[in-house]
């Protein structure tokens, strides 16, 4: 594509030369005006059949011979590159589309960012760096362009609408987040998307307390308010700095070898149905047991040795990433 752009690009300046020699050429050999030479310039090397402006010497019609020779085979070399061009740009967007489309539907367990905003685009970029499949779907065509640059699968078009969410393979998807800018649209997002699939985790956006209550009577499994998240961050910022210094290292995994995970403890793990020091996971992997989250249970944080560890549990570990992913992939021997 770049080759056929440098050819176009050096036609349209091989054409621009040929106008300024032409012009000058006319103007010196016939004794032409300027304006005259431009037009005999134009209508010699496009060969549109008009007549002479003035009746051509020898030496004029010579050079006008040269003209149309070097112009028209120039004008053809332009025009085909062009064409060739636009056709390619045409071709590798249609074949990009399809493309897309096929990878989009061999995806399983992925994630659909629905709306790329200010929050969309941080999700998308937080997924994309930790290489977890996922498909944006926007409604703003002028986003399109974007997303290509960014190497994103997408969908152009309302989320709301089954199409479009069956596209993006809502059969089949993890999680799908609703990022939309209005509360309303949250709300038909989230009921459509449990409607379609009842199994996938719904994430929605909210803009305060009574749109949370309402996201969650349509089925959203989580709700999150990012203005009460920025107001509790800025608040924190200055009464716990050290500590928001630290979950922004662990969260964003800059600076610092460790990462906070949820590990979901299989029936056939190695530590389910062990107490915490018969699983060896803090002398064994090395890992930091924040808390323990059971089924209809609250949260235990910081659990003792002797809490044992069920089926089902999920585990919020901290420690190395290479000992937290051995630990999720722990099996009975």
């Amino acid at each position: 594509m770049a080759r056929r752009r440098s050819t176009l690009i050096l036609g349209i300046g091989l054409l621009q030369t040929w106008l300024v020699v032409g012009s000058l050429g006319f103007s010196w050999i016939e004794g032409w005006s300027l304006l005259d030479s431009v037009y005999m310039t134009v209508i010699t090397i496009s060969t549109v059949g008009y007549g002479e402006v003035e009746p051509l010497s020898a030496y004029g019609k010579a050079f006008a011979t040269f003209l149309i020779v070097a112009g028209l085979g120039t004008a053809i070399y332009t025009f085909t590159a062009l064409g060739q061009t636009l056709l390619e740009g045409e071709l590798a967007e249609a074949f990009g589309r399809r493309r897309m489309k096929s990878d989009l539907g061999k995806h399983e367990d992925h994630y659909i960012v629905c709306g790329h905003g200010r929050v969309g685009r941080t999700v998308a970029i937080e997924l994309d760096r930790r290489n977890l499949p996922f498909c944006v779907i926007e409604a703003n065509p002028a986003a399109e362009q974007d997303l290509r640059r960014l190497r994103y699968r997408h969908v152009i078009g309302d989320a709301n609408e089954d199409g479009n969410l069956l596209l993006a393979g809502l059969a089949r998807a993890k999680a799908v987040f609703a990022l939309l800018p209005s509360d309303a649209d949250n709300l038909y997002l989230t009921l459509t998307a449990k409607g379609l699939n009842p199994s996938v985790v719904a994430v929605a956006r909210a803009s305060g307390k009574s749109a949370e209550t309402k996201l969650e009577r349509a089925g959203a499994d989580h709700v999150v308010s990012p203005y009460e998240l920025v107001g509790l961050r800025l608040l924190h910022k200055v009464l716990s700095p050290a500590l928001v210094e630290f979950m922004d290292l662990v969260i964003r995994r800059e600076r610092l070898q460790l990462v906070m995970e949820e590990i979901q403890i299989a029936s056939d793990s190695e530590v389910a149905g062990r107490s915490i020091e018969g699983s060896r996971i803090r002398s064994g992997y090395g890992l930091i047991i924040v808390a323990i989250k059971r089924s209809r249970s609250p949260v235990v944080f910081n659990p003792d040795d002797a809490v044992k560890i069920g089926a089902g549990d999920v585990l919020v570990v901290l420690g190395p990433e290479d000992r937290v992913r051995e630990l999720a992939r722990a099996k009975h021997g």
